[in-house]
Protein backbone atom coordinates (compact mmCIF):
# COMPACT_ATOMS: atom_id res chain seq x y z
CA UNK A 1 0.00 0.00 0.00
CA UNK A 2 1.68 3.17 -1.22
CA UNK A 3 -0.11 6.60 1.09
CA UNK A 4 -0.06 9.55 -1.28
CA UNK A 5 -1.24 12.56 1.41
CA UNK A 6 -1.27 16.24 0.02
CA UNK A 7 -1.10 19.62 1.84
CA UNK A 8 -2.08 23.17 0.56
CA UNK A 9 -1.21 24.95 4.15
CA UNK A 10 1.80 26.52 4.48
CA UNK A 11 1.99 26.91 8.43
CA UNK A 12 2.79 24.83 11.30
CA UNK A 13 0.47 23.05 13.70
CA UNK A 14 -1.04 20.51 14.81
CA UNK A 15 -2.77 19.40 11.30
CA UNK A 16 0.69 19.45 9.61
CA UNK A 17 2.38 17.59 12.60
CA UNK A 18 0.02 15.26 12.74
CA UNK A 19 0.27 14.37 9.01
CA UNK A 20 4.18 13.57 9.58
CA UNK A 21 4.33 11.86 12.77
CA UNK A 22 1.70 9.33 10.72
CA UNK A 23 3.80 9.25 7.76
CA UNK A 24 6.74 7.83 9.69
CA UNK A 25 4.60 5.55 11.74
CA UNK A 26 3.72 3.94 8.39
CA UNK A 27 7.46 3.94 6.41
CA UNK A 28 8.05 2.11 10.09
CA UNK A 29 5.50 -0.78 9.42
CA UNK A 30 7.21 -1.07 5.83
CA UNK A 31 3.92 0.64 4.49
CA UNK A 32 4.88 3.73 1.96
CA UNK A 33 3.96 7.12 2.32
CA UNK A 34 5.06 10.13 0.40
CA UNK A 35 3.32 13.79 0.24
CA UNK A 36 3.15 16.83 -1.96
CA UNK A 37 3.09 19.80 -0.87
CA UNK A 38 4.05 23.71 -1.38
CA UNK A 39 7.87 23.93 -1.61
CA UNK A 40 7.92 26.91 0.68
CA UNK A 41 5.70 25.58 3.31
CA UNK A 42 7.24 23.91 6.20
CA UNK A 43 5.81 20.81 6.19
CA UNK A 44 7.91 20.06 2.66
CA UNK A 45 11.32 21.01 5.09
CA UNK A 46 10.18 18.81 7.56
CA UNK A 47 9.01 16.01 5.42
CA UNK A 48 12.77 16.52 3.21
CA UNK A 49 14.64 16.41 6.83
CA UNK A 50 13.15 13.27 7.53
CA UNK A 51 13.83 11.60 3.72
CA UNK A 52 10.11 11.01 3.10
CA UNK A 53 9.35 11.05 -0.69
CA UNK A 54 8.07 14.99 -1.12
CA UNK A 55 6.89 16.46 -4.24
CA UNK A 56 6.66 20.30 -4.42
CA UNK A 57 3.52 21.21 -5.42
CA UNK A 58 2.15 24.68 -5.83
CA UNK A 59 -2.06 24.06 -5.52
CA UNK A 60 -3.52 26.91 -7.04
CA UNK A 61 -7.43 27.59 -7.35
CA UNK A 62 -9.81 24.40 -6.25
CA UNK A 63 -10.68 24.16 -10.48
CA UNK A 64 -6.66 24.79 -11.33
CA UNK A 65 -7.11 21.53 -14.28
CA UNK A 66 -3.27 21.54 -14.58
CA UNK A 67 -2.72 21.09 -11.11
CA UNK A 68 -5.18 18.70 -11.09
CA UNK A 69 -3.90 16.34 -14.01
CA UNK A 70 -0.43 16.69 -12.73
CA UNK A 71 -1.04 15.45 -9.01
CA UNK A 72 -3.12 12.51 -10.53
CA UNK A 73 -0.26 11.61 -13.29
CA UNK A 74 2.25 11.60 -10.14
CA UNK A 75 -0.52 9.88 -8.10
CA UNK A 76 -0.18 7.18 -11.39
CA UNK A 77 3.43 7.35 -11.71
CA UNK A 78 4.45 6.06 -7.99
CA UNK A 79 1.41 3.47 -7.71
CA UNK A 80 -0.56 5.23 -5.03
CA UNK A 81 -2.95 2.89 -3.59
CA UNK A 82 -4.69 5.87 -1.93
CA UNK A 83 -4.72 9.98 -2.07
CA UNK A 84 -5.24 11.29 1.53
CA UNK A 85 -6.06 15.09 1.51
CA UNK A 86 -5.97 17.05 4.52
CA UNK A 87 -7.20 20.67 3.64
CA UNK A 88 -9.97 22.56 1.33
CA UNK A 89 -7.81 23.40 -1.67
CA UNK A 90 -5.68 20.31 -1.56
CA UNK A 91 -9.11 17.99 -0.97
CA UNK A 92 -10.43 19.79 -3.94
CA UNK A 93 -7.51 18.85 -6.30
CA UNK A 94 -6.73 15.35 -4.76
CA UNK A 95 -10.48 15.08 -5.16
CA UNK A 96 -11.39 15.55 -8.62
CA UNK A 97 -7.53 14.07 -9.42
CA UNK A 98 -8.36 10.33 -7.76
CA UNK A 99 -11.82 10.20 -9.95
CA UNK A 100 -10.37 10.68 -12.89
CA UNK A 101 -7.12 8.52 -12.23
CA UNK A 102 -9.52 6.00 -10.43
CA UNK A 103 -7.40 6.26 -7.38
CA UNK A 104 -9.40 5.70 -3.82
CA UNK A 105 -9.49 9.51 -1.73
CA UNK A 106 -9.47 10.16 1.88
CA UNK A 107 -10.30 13.13 3.40
CA UNK A 108 -9.54 14.03 6.73
CA UNK A 109 -11.25 16.86 8.29
CA UNK A 110 -9.04 18.37 11.39
CA UNK A 111 -10.80 21.29 12.63
CA UNK A 112 -14.26 21.60 14.43
CA UNK A 113 -15.28 24.70 12.25
CA UNK A 114 -18.55 25.06 10.78
CA UNK A 115 -19.10 23.10 7.47
CA UNK A 116 -21.98 24.83 5.65
CA UNK A 117 -24.63 22.95 3.94
CA UNK A 118 -24.74 24.04 0.48
CA UNK A 119 -23.81 21.51 -2.90
CA UNK A 120 -20.08 22.19 -3.30
CA UNK A 121 -19.75 20.37 0.23
CA UNK A 122 -22.01 17.73 -0.92
CA UNK A 123 -19.09 16.93 -3.78
CA UNK A 124 -16.87 17.84 -1.61
CA UNK A 125 -17.19 15.37 1.29
CA UNK A 126 -19.44 13.25 0.14
CA UNK A 127 -18.87 12.21 -3.86
CA UNK A 128 -15.02 12.83 -4.42
CA UNK A 129 -13.96 10.74 -1.24
CA UNK A 130 -14.38 6.89 -0.17
CA UNK A 131 -13.52 7.78 3.35
CA UNK A 132 -13.72 10.22 5.60
CA UNK A 133 -11.00 10.70 8.51
CA UNK A 134 -13.11 12.97 11.25
CA UNK A 135 -10.63 14.36 14.39
CA UNK A 136 -13.36 13.30 16.96
CA UNK A 137 -16.94 12.53 16.74
CA UNK A 138 -17.87 16.19 16.65
CA UNK A 139 -16.63 16.46 13.78
CA UNK A 140 -17.83 13.09 12.49
CA UNK A 141 -21.50 14.84 13.47
CA UNK A 142 -20.91 17.95 11.44
CA UNK A 143 -19.47 16.12 8.37
CA UNK A 144 -22.66 13.71 8.63
CA UNK A 145 -25.34 16.76 8.97
CA UNK A 146 -23.58 18.98 6.52
CA UNK A 147 -22.88 16.97 3.65
CA UNK A 148 -25.01 13.52 4.87
CA UNK A 149 -21.81 11.03 4.47
CA UNK A 150 -22.78 7.89 5.58
CA UNK A 151 -21.44 7.35 8.88
CA UNK A 152 -20.01 4.05 8.28
CA UNK A 153 -17.84 5.88 5.77
CA UNK A 154 -16.72 8.42 8.48
CA UNK A 155 -13.94 7.10 10.67
CA UNK A 156 -13.49 8.98 14.28
CA UNK A 157 -9.72 9.10 14.64
CA UNK A 158 -8.36 11.76 17.46
CA UNK A 159 -5.38 12.78 18.11
CA UNK A 160 -3.00 10.40 20.13
CA UNK A 161 -0.07 10.66 22.21
CA UNK A 162 2.87 8.44 22.53
CA UNK A 163 3.43 7.04 26.26
CA UNK A 164 6.97 5.68 25.78
CA UNK A 165 7.62 9.81 24.85
CA UNK A 166 5.30 11.42 27.25
CA UNK A 167 5.37 10.39 30.49
CA UNK A 168 5.38 12.36 33.99
CA UNK A 169 8.82 12.59 34.85
CA UNK A 170 10.37 14.20 38.22
CA UNK A 171 13.95 14.46 36.63
CA UNK A 172 12.71 16.40 33.43
CA UNK A 173 10.58 18.73 35.71
CA UNK A 174 13.20 19.74 37.77
CA UNK A 175 15.95 20.17 34.83
CA UNK A 176 13.55 22.28 32.69
CA UNK A 177 12.68 24.31 35.58
CA UNK A 178 16.11 24.88 36.53
CA UNK A 179 16.95 25.65 32.74
CA UNK A 180 14.01 28.29 32.28
CA UNK A 181 14.79 30.09 35.78
CA UNK A 182 11.17 28.76 36.87
CA UNK A 183 11.10 28.46 40.84
CA UNK A 184 11.00 24.56 42.54
CA UNK A 185 8.23 25.85 44.48
CA UNK A 186 6.26 27.74 42.07
CA UNK A 187 3.11 26.59 40.35
CA UNK A 188 3.16 26.67 37.05
CA UNK A 189 0.72 26.82 34.23
CA UNK A 190 0.89 26.49 31.05
CA UNK A 191 -0.03 25.88 27.56
CA UNK A 192 1.62 23.98 24.40
CA UNK A 193 0.06 25.57 21.08
CA UNK A 194 0.42 27.57 18.37
CA UNK A 195 0.30 30.91 19.15
CA UNK A 196 -2.74 32.10 17.10
CA UNK A 197 -5.86 34.00 17.94
CA UNK A 198 -8.53 31.07 18.54
CA UNK A 199 -6.29 28.92 20.71
CA UNK A 200 -6.95 31.72 23.75
CA UNK A 201 -3.72 32.59 24.71
CA UNK A 202 -4.86 36.64 25.52
CA UNK A 203 -7.76 35.03 27.37
CA UNK A 204 -5.73 33.01 29.33
CA UNK A 205 -3.73 35.92 30.49
CA UNK A 206 -6.43 37.87 31.25
CA UNK A 207 -7.94 35.31 33.39
CA UNK A 208 -4.54 35.23 35.25
CA UNK A 209 -3.76 38.18 35.72
CA UNK A 210 -5.20 39.37 38.78
CA UNK A 211 -4.10 35.47 40.53
CA UNK A 212 -0.58 36.26 38.73
CA UNK A 213 -0.34 39.86 40.74
CA UNK A 214 -1.89 38.39 43.70
CA UNK A 215 0.56 35.12 44.33
CA UNK A 216 3.89 35.07 43.15
CA UNK A 217 4.04 31.92 43.15
CA UNK A 218 2.43 31.45 40.17
CA UNK A 219 3.74 31.34 36.77
CA UNK A 220 3.05 30.84 33.11
CA UNK A 221 5.01 29.15 30.98
CA UNK A 222 3.82 29.28 27.12
CA UNK A 223 5.06 26.87 24.71
CA UNK A 224 5.22 27.49 20.39
CA UNK A 225 5.15 30.14 18.35
CA UNK A 226 2.87 32.09 15.89
CA UNK A 227 1.23 35.28 14.32
CA UNK A 228 0.06 36.14 17.86
CA UNK A 229 3.14 36.52 19.01
CA UNK A 230 3.62 40.10 19.36
CA UNK A 231 0.11 40.18 20.85
CA UNK A 232 0.60 38.47 23.81
CA UNK A 233 3.72 40.31 24.80
CA UNK A 234 1.89 43.17 24.50
CA UNK A 235 -1.00 42.08 26.71
CA UNK A 236 1.85 41.06 29.04
CA UNK A 237 3.86 44.10 29.40
CA UNK A 238 0.63 45.88 29.69
CA UNK A 239 -0.37 43.80 32.40
CA UNK A 240 3.38 43.98 34.02
CA UNK A 241 3.62 40.47 35.17
CA UNK A 242 6.61 39.36 32.41
CA UNK A 243 8.50 38.78 35.71
CA UNK A 244 6.17 35.54 36.15
CA UNK A 245 5.63 34.39 32.30
CA UNK A 246 7.78 33.03 30.19
CA UNK A 247 7.43 32.57 26.70
CA UNK A 248 9.83 29.82 24.75
CA UNK A 249 9.21 29.97 21.32
CA UNK A 250 9.11 26.95 18.64
CA UNK A 251 9.79 24.05 20.19
CA UNK A 252 10.32 20.29 18.48
CA UNK A 253 10.30 18.52 22.37
CA UNK A 254 6.82 19.34 23.86
CA UNK A 255 7.58 16.13 26.52
CA UNK A 256 9.95 18.26 28.24
CA UNK A 257 8.17 21.14 28.77
CA UNK A 258 4.95 19.77 30.14
CA UNK A 259 6.27 17.90 33.44
CA UNK A 260 7.27 21.52 34.01
CA UNK A 261 3.75 22.31 34.64
CA UNK A 262 1.29 21.83 37.55
CA UNK A 263 -1.54 22.76 35.30
CA UNK A 264 -1.83 22.46 31.41
CA UNK A 265 -4.49 24.69 29.35
CA UNK A 266 -6.19 25.19 26.09
CA UNK A 267 -8.63 27.21 26.00
CA UNK A 268 -9.84 27.48 22.46
CA UNK A 269 -12.23 29.94 21.45
CA UNK A 270 -13.43 27.83 18.35
CA UNK A 271 -12.35 25.09 15.86
CA UNK A 272 -10.54 22.63 18.07
CA UNK A 273 -10.80 18.93 17.32
CA UNK A 274 -9.80 16.75 20.63
CA UNK A 275 -6.63 18.78 20.16
CA UNK A 276 -3.01 16.69 20.86
CA UNK A 277 -1.86 18.64 23.51
CA UNK A 278 -4.49 17.24 25.82
CA UNK A 279 -3.69 13.73 25.85
CA UNK A 280 0.08 15.05 25.15
CA UNK A 281 -0.50 16.86 28.82
CA UNK A 282 -2.12 13.80 30.25
CA UNK A 283 0.17 11.34 29.56
CA UNK A 284 2.83 13.40 31.72
CA UNK A 285 0.32 12.87 34.36
CA UNK A 286 -0.26 16.97 34.26
CA UNK A 287 -3.87 18.51 35.55
CA UNK A 288 -5.94 20.02 32.82
CA UNK A 289 -8.44 22.82 31.84
CA UNK A 290 -9.78 22.64 28.79
CA UNK A 291 -13.03 24.61 27.16
CA UNK A 292 -16.08 23.50 25.58
CA UNK A 293 -15.09 25.03 22.55
CA UNK A 294 -15.07 22.21 19.55
CA UNK A 295 -14.31 18.70 20.63
CA UNK A 296 -12.43 19.25 24.07
CA UNK A 297 -14.91 17.96 25.78
CA UNK A 298 -14.53 14.46 24.17
CA UNK A 299 -11.10 14.25 25.81
CA UNK A 300 -11.72 16.41 29.24
CA UNK A 301 -14.55 15.00 31.12
CA UNK A 302 -15.24 17.86 33.80
CA UNK A 303 -14.63 17.26 37.14
CA UNK A 304 -12.62 14.01 36.62
CA UNK A 305 -10.34 14.24 33.94
CA UNK A 306 -9.97 18.19 34.19
CA UNK A 307 -11.79 21.28 34.61
CA UNK A 308 -13.94 22.85 31.61
CA UNK A 309 -14.62 26.68 31.08
CA UNK A 310 -17.13 28.14 29.02
CA UNK A 311 -15.12 28.73 25.39
CA UNK A 312 -14.33 33.12 25.76
CA UNK A 313 -15.16 33.40 28.94
CA UNK A 314 -13.00 34.97 30.88
CA UNK A 315 -14.62 34.95 34.18
CA UNK A 316 -15.46 31.09 33.71
CA UNK A 317 -11.29 30.48 33.20
CA UNK A 318 -10.31 32.50 36.02
CA UNK A 319 -12.68 30.52 38.25
CA UNK A 320 -10.84 26.80 37.10
CA UNK A 321 -7.72 28.32 37.30
CA UNK A 322 -8.35 30.03 40.30
CA UNK A 323 -9.69 26.11 41.71
CA UNK A 324 -6.42 25.16 41.07
CA UNK A 325 -3.85 27.37 41.71
CA UNK A 326 -4.02 26.04 45.40
CA UNK A 327 -5.47 22.89 45.72
CA UNK A 328 -2.43 20.38 44.93
CA UNK A 329 -4.59 17.63 45.97
CA UNK A 330 -7.37 18.50 43.51
CA UNK A 331 -4.48 18.87 40.54
CA UNK A 332 -3.11 15.63 41.24
CA UNK A 333 -6.77 13.77 41.16
CA UNK A 334 -7.58 15.02 37.92
CA UNK A 335 -3.82 14.36 36.56
CA UNK A 336 -3.75 10.74 37.64
CA UNK A 337 -7.39 10.39 35.83
CA UNK A 338 -6.67 12.13 32.92
CA UNK A 339 -3.68 9.47 32.13
CA UNK A 340 -5.88 6.80 32.88
CA UNK A 341 -8.05 8.22 30.66
CA UNK A 342 -5.02 9.12 27.63
CA UNK A 343 -3.99 5.84 28.30
CA UNK A 344 -7.07 3.93 27.79
CA UNK A 345 -8.64 6.30 25.19
CA UNK A 346 -6.01 8.49 23.50
CA UNK A 347 -2.62 6.77 22.76
CA UNK A 348 -0.65 6.98 19.19
CA UNK A 349 -0.89 3.33 18.69
CA UNK A 350 -4.85 3.53 18.29
CA UNK A 351 -4.74 6.64 16.11
CA UNK A 352 -2.69 4.65 13.18
CA UNK A 353 -4.45 1.50 13.94
CA UNK A 354 -8.06 3.91 13.15
CA UNK A 355 -6.04 5.69 10.29
CA UNK A 356 -5.09 2.11 8.69
CA UNK A 357 -8.89 0.95 9.18
CA UNK A 358 -9.64 4.42 7.22
CA UNK A 359 -7.50 3.31 4.55
CA UNK A 360 -8.10 -0.42 4.14
CA UNK A 361 -12.13 0.42 4.18
CA UNK A 362 -11.41 3.15 0.69
CA UNK A 363 -9.36 0.75 -1.18
CA UNK A 364 -11.74 -2.10 -0.79
CA UNK A 365 -15.04 0.15 -1.18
Amino acid sequence: MHIFHTEWSHGWGGQEIRIITEMEALIGEGIEASIACHPDSQIYKEAKNRNFQTYPIKFGTPANLFTIIQLGILARRIKASIIHTHSSKDSWIGGIAGKLFNIPVVRSRHLASPIKTKPTNQLLYRILPSAIIASGETIKKQVFEAARVPQDRIFSVPAGADPKRFKASAAIRIETRDRLGIPEKATVFGMVSVLRSWKGHLLFLEAIEPIIKSDDSIWVLIVGEGPIRDLIESKIDEFGISNQVILTGHCSDPENYYPAMDVHLLPSLRNEATSQSVPQAMMCQIANITSDGGGLTEVVNDGITGLIAKAGDRDSLAHCIAKLSNNPDLRAKLAKAGQKNALENFTFERQVNRTKEAYRFAVSS
